[in-house]
């Protein structure tokens, strides 16, 4: 069928149209008989209905626009999601209306419908936690403050403004050795109390100390209590069997 591409529609052609509109024919039928894109003949719709909504209601032409979305969505939906969810992608914390106002608000609104719910569905679909990835741009301060100032206390974060009690008590309730091990500050594996470190070293608690004050011993404070790199006592350890290993030659 070869569909007219113009714009101007004749008044024969809009009283033909007004009246089909009236008896609900069906966009696939006024095609045929416009010799029009469905898609032309359904923004044709919308204008006119702007322009004059008593000769042309929304509850009349409304359904045409909904029709010709549905076609779009069997031909572009998936075309449209794919986009949305490598939007979602680059953009994890992006809102509702923020897509809706990007260029790919109206591919957003086909896809996923103008209702609000549809955005937890875009997310799904991009495998996207937007509650997980804010609350791990809420935490980088902390991070961020604890590994400069790594003898800090908990009053510390709130006297220097990092991060109000309530706010703090809800990311990290296991408290401030929480958000120590969350910045990788005090972890098992990696450090030993000052007293083990004692043991190891045959030093006094004190001697530990001075050579962690002295950065020969890495480690942190907390409160009273001294950490000590497990792996710094073992390189001491080593420097020291070197030192008194007798010559063989």
């Amino acid at each position: 069928m070869n569909l007219r591409d113009r714009r101007h529609y004749l008044d024969s052609e809009l009283t033909l149209l007004l009246g089909e509109v009236r008896l609900g024919t069906p966009l696939s039928d006024l095609e045929r008989k416009l010799r029009r894109s469905q898609g032309a003949i359904a923004k044709k719709l919308i204008q006119l209905s702007h322009v004059d909504s008593e000769r042309w209601p929304y509850a009349v032409v409304g359904p045409y626009q909904q029709a010709y979305w549905k076609i779009l969505r069997d031909r572009y939906g998936e075309t449209y999601r794919a986009k949305i969810v490598s939007y979602l992608r680059k953009h994890p914390d992006a809102t509702r209306d923020q897509i809706v106002k990007s260029s790919f608000g109206w591919c957003f609104e086909l896809v996923y419908g103008k209702e609000g719910g549809g955005i937890s569905q875009a997310r799904q679909d991009a495998s996207v936690d937007r509650d997980a990835i804010l609350r791990e741009r809420k935490k980088q301060p902390v991070r961020s403050y604890l590994r400069k100032h790594r003898s800090a206390q908990l009053q510390d974060l709130f006297d220097a403004g990092v991060m109000g009690r309530h706010t703090f008590e809800m990311l990290y309730p296991g408290g401030v050795t929480e958000a120590r091990k969350d910045a990788g500050l005090f972890k098992d594996q990696e450090y030993i109390s000052g007293a083990e470190a004692s043991r190891r070293l045959g030093l006094s608690r004190q001697a530990v100390s001075q050579l962690f004050c002295r950065g020969k011993l890495e480690g942190y404070k907390l409160g009273r209590d001294l950490y000590i790199s497990a792996v710094s006592v073992d390189t001491r350890l080593h420097e020291r069997s070197l030192r008194y290993t007798p010559s063989t030659s």
